[in-house]
């Protein structure tokens, strides 16, 4: 099987690079598992599962705040999405 290196990152490859590449580990993927590429993908996913411990510790090591902005009109689409009523929404912020 043939494994071709890459020239650019995948973030920086143009959409066919990248579905080909995509297609290029799913072949491998099937011919390493014995056929069975699904579960090898899935055993694949969950040993890569990082804990909610090292995600603190990456967010701490970035310089200044780490702060996530959501604009107004999204905060509002999750809070209607909670389903939650006036006086329950309070109690939360509180």
């Amino acid at each position: 099987m043939h494994m071709s290196s890459p020239r650019v990152s995948t973030t920086a490859a143009s959409s066919v690079t990248v579905r080909r590449r995509s297609s290029e580990l799913r072949a491998a993927r099937k011919i390493v598992s014995g056929g069975d590429d699904g579960a090898q993908l899935r055993s694949e996913l969950s040993s890569n599962k990082i804990d909610r411990q090292e995600i603190l510790n990456n967010l701490e090591s970035f310089p200044g705040n780490f702060q996530i902005k959501i604009p107004a009109d999204q905060v509002v689409a999750m809070k209607a999405d909670l389903g939650l009523s006036w006086n329950k929404l309070r109690l939360m912020i509180k």
